[in-house]
């Protein structure tokens, strides 16, 4: 049997279901403990959602998070509901994108966007900007995973946790590529603290040869002269390649 799905436990609730299709939904929900709760939860969402005023969005705002919604969506083969979505009154429409993004219409849901309220704006921002990179992190094709580390160029400023998530995806990712990606993106803030102990650690957990090129480069850059004894450990290393340790010879030179 087709599964159920957040989209149709949120068409459910709004009543646009035929008959049959809510039979099928009141079917599962009676026999999936989980799936019931999911729908008590969105049931909640919806009726305070509803006993709210009808929000006034910013434009600039609405436009900012339809434009990261629609990159993820694109990436799930979801483009022709987004269209749909963008045609529905305000308040349908956000019952709809969280059947396409649940986990960022609950952060919309804790406040709407006030225009003009700068600082609201940007919390909504940043916390739509953690969701669509958690997801794309999660996702099996690098080239998502690629796409997760540039959305964060969406931020005006650096933030704890999207630094962390980028770290991770630098130590740890599969994918050469994508580590890259993650570099790129932490390069952007040389004077936060957490990006540079990130770089150092990533350096002493034996990244590929390309990636440990790169963050050689980023902390000479940086003048960041912790990393002189990872160096000199590259140095005199000689199960590395010549050419790593000709480069760790070579940023030793430029630092002391």
């Amino acid at each position: 049997m087709k599964p159920i799905t957040e989209t149709d436990l949120v068409d459910y609730l709004g009543g646009e279901l035929s008959a049959e299709e809510a039979h099928r939904v009141e079917a599962a929900v009676a026999d999936d403990s989980a799936l019931r709760a999911e729908l008590e939860e969105l049931r909640e969402l919806m009726a305070e959602i509803k006993s709210a005023e009808e929000p006034t969005l910013s434009a600039a705002a609405d436009a900012r998070f339809e434009t990261m919604l629609a990159a993820a969506m694109e990436q799930q083969g979801q483009a022709t509901e987004m269209t749909t979505v963008r045609s529905l009154p305000p308040r349908k429409r956000y019952f709809r994108l969280l059947a396409a993004a649940a986990a960022i219409l609950l952060i919309f849901a804790a406040g709407w966007y006030v225009g003009g309220a700068e600082d609201r704006a940007t919390a909504r921002q940043l916390a739509a900007t953690r969701t669509l990179m958690l997801d794309l992190m999660k996702d099996s094709r690098p080239s998502a995973r690629i796409q997760a580390t540039t959305v964060s160029f969406d931020l005006p400023a650096a933030d704890p946790q999207t630094i962390a998530d980028l770290g991770h995806m630098l130590r740890t990712d599969e994918s050469a590529n994508v580590r890259l990606a993650a570099l790129d993106a932490l390069r952007r803030f040389p004077n936060e603290p957490a990006v540079r102990e990130i770089l150092l650690s990533a350096m002493n957990e034996s990244p590929p040869d390309v990636v440990r090129f790169e963050l050689i480069e980023t902390l000479v850059r940086f003048n960041e002269k912790r990393v002189l004894p990872y160096l000199q450990d590259m140095i005199d290393a000689d199960s590395l390649p010549r050419p790593v340790r000709d480069a760790a010879q070579m940023a030793s030179f430029k630092l002391i």
